[in-house]
């Protein structure tokens, strides 16, 4: 059993500029996914007790890469394909936009974190998996708080596209969520295999926002479950969440 401390949702990093100019300093040559999730993250570790001894678990996105990375590699397809020999400059910076765990190491770095930490790679589903290992590592005694973070985008080839990034703090010890008057309680996650393939969508960050957005904005309390859509699991799961609000 795990409590949410706190959480954060991001798609607009303009308010990130405007609003935390030290964090966007640090995010602001990373690509869409890897600044959502670090900008949600940034603000979910101001809650932290000790943000170096977090546990960090990260979810890699589905869609990586950026547009500048695209019009890298189509240049360097044409000039392959029509023999050019000529001089072809590449932005080092570009590189960090297919790492999978930037948005982790860059978190560790920023809060000299050297405590439990696991990348996830960018699958749709892991958001669950993530989940379930931030209740082994608080049930293990590993660390008292676990972090739980993704950040995607629509697409990785148009910038104007959405993205979101998403972050959530835990604890084992019951708790107020931020400055409410609940406490919003984890008590079991199952898992159901299915033989049938349901489509599904390539996106890290939505189906765990959306879990989120549900369970902090819930006015009733008492127990309940959460069913995981279809579409944000891995195509061949059924996946509920047991909770208590109270």
């Amino acid at each position: 059993m795990i409590f949410l401390t706190t959480s954060a949702i991001e798609h607009n990093l303009s308010t990130v500029k405007e609003n935390s100019p030290k964090v966007w300093r640090q995010i602001r040559r990373f690509n869409l996914p890897v600044q959502l999730a670090l900008a949600a993250a940034h603000r979910v570790m101001a809650y932290a007790t000790d943000p170096s001894q977090v546990a960090l678990i990260s979810i890699a996105p589905c869609q990586n890469g950026s547009p500048a990375i695209f019009r890298l590699a189509h240049a360097f397809i044409d000039r392959l394909e029509n023999n050019r020999n000529d001089e072809f400059r590449i932005n080092p910076t570009y590189s960090l936009h297919v790492i999978d765990n930037l948005a982790l190491s860059s978190l560790s770095i920023a809060f000299k974190n050297h405590a439990y930490c696991l990348g996830l790679g960018g699958a749709q589903g892991q958001a669950w998996a993530g989940l379930e290992v931030v209740q082994d590592v608080l049930a293990s005694g590993r660390a008292t708080e676990a972090l739980l973070m993704a950040g995607d985008q629509e697409s990785s080839e148009n910038l104007t596209e959405r993205g979101t990034g998403v972050a959530a703090l835990f604890t084992k010890h019951k708790t107020r969520y931020e400055n409410s008057d609940k406490s919003i309680q984890i008590k079991n996650i199952d898992r159901t295999e299915t033989e049938e393939f349901i489509a599904v969508k390539p996106h890290s960050a939505d189906g765990l926002a959306a879990f989120i957005d549900r369970i902090v904005n819930r006015t009733q309390k008492g127990c309940f479950l959460y069913n995981v859509p279809h579409q944000d699991t891995e195509g061949y799961e059924k996946r509920s969440i047991e909770m208590e609000i109270t």
